[in-house]
């Protein structure tokens, strides 16, 4: 697992069972131990005087929980907290605001940390027809979207995994946004707008639905309304359906036009990714629609499961992330990257946890 930890063995009895012990206190063997005092909202952590490695160079650092954004922000300028890291504790709008002002702030390098993507319903109308697939891919304007919602901070994805990831880098010639070639792509695909309302029609449906997505994040609130208006140009009506992650995935079991989704991230990209796209696993998870137009699509992933060949690895790579390109089953749209601020008063630099940018790295804090 990529979350193992590993326990001292004074953890356990001589047969394996754990002891009473490791109920109330953590045996691990990192350079920190819990000091053990809280309050609920401060946690303080020590160096491990039995530490097997090399000391740290931080003494002792405070984990402070702040709930909301903005506080978190106002008690980063405020200095009560000196480091933040991840995208989950800073907005883009903040990351950049403290930038200008002068604070430390830094950007994920190497692998994009996941990438963002719409998927289709294939299995019915509309989207069982390539040529709508394709008129949605060129109807989304990938550079507005990464400029004007992300800050540039994330980056526009014309691959459903980041070349830069092991096996994915497969040459695909990116589409472009193209709003006309949107039209024309609908218009002989037989869908007119034949009484002017703004919504195309054919054989008397109209060319709406709506995306699903999991609430919670305003930059992906914007996202939705940015993807609506950008489909409603071509004369599809697609709403925004923004639920909970449990209900959300309730509800994708039934069937949804579109589904704005993401990879696991790494370190769990590009491996875990590709084996969800397994058909069989259409009911339980977005990017399963990426072979659901291949017959052989379940068998195809059950044995890049089991091989240990090279050559057959990259082979059936390249085949997946150009089934997904040629047949627009799923849609990239951008690259993530992870941020960190930090107090160049007392912090001189940070390095983000390899493979895992988005997780805390003490050992990656440079003091003054």
């Amino acid at each position: 697992m990529a979350r193992a930890m590993s326990v001292s063995p004074n953890a356990f009895h001589e047969d394996g069972s754990v002891k009473d012990t490791l109920k109330t206190v953590t045996l691990g063997t990192g350079p920190y131990m819990y000091r053990g005092d809280r309050d609920g909202n401060i946690y303080t952590f020590v160096r491990n005087p039995h530490y097997w490695g090399e000391p740290p160079e931080v003494e002792r650092f405070h984990v402070k929980v702040i709930p909301d954004n903005h506080a978190r922000l106002l008690a980063f300028r405020n200095g009560e907290v000196d480091l933040l890291v991840g995208t989950r504790q800073i907005s883009f709008d903040g990351f950049n605001e403290m930038k200008a002002a002068g604070y430390g702030a830094l950007v994920s390098e190497g692998e994009a940390n996941y990438t963002r993507f719409l998927a289709f319903d294939v299995s019915k109308a509309p989207f069982d027809d390539l040529n709508v697939r394709l008129a949605v891919s060129y109807a989304i304007d990938k550079m507005s979207i990464v400029q004007n919602i992300f800050a540039g901070i994330e980056t526009k994805a014309d691959s459903i995994l980041d070349p830069a990831l092991p096996y994915c880098d497969v040459q695909l010639v990116p589409r472009i946004y193209d709003r006309q070639q949107a039209i024309a792509l609908l218009e002989n695909a037989g869908w007119v707008d034949a009484d002017g309302d703004g919504v195309r029609e054919k054989d008397g449906v109209m060319l709406k639905g709506e995306i699903l997505y999991i609430k919670g994040d305003p930059m992906i609130d914007d996202l939705i309304l940015v993807l609506a208006a950008q489909l409603k140009e071509i004369g599809m009506e697609m709403k925004g359906n923004g639920m909970e992650k449990m209900a959300f995935h309730a509800e994708y079991a039934k069937g949804v036009a579109i589904t704005l989704y993401q990879t696991y991230g790494n370190p769990w990209d590009p491996h875990t990714t590709i084996s969800n796209m397994k058909p069989d696993l259409k009911n339980d998870y977005p990017a399963a629609q990426a072979l659901a137009l291949v017959k052989n699509g379940n068998d195809i992933i059950q044995r890049l499961n089991v091989t240990t060949d090279e050559k057959e690895i990259r082979k059936t790579y390249h085949f997946v992330l150009s089934e997904i390109h040629d047949k627009a089953t799923l849609l990239p749209i951008s690259y993530t990257r992870e941020l960190a601020l930090h107090n160049t008063d007392k912090i001189k630099g940070y390095t983000f946890y390899a493979g895992q940018p988005s997780h805390f790295n003490v050992a990656g804090i440079k003091l003054k």
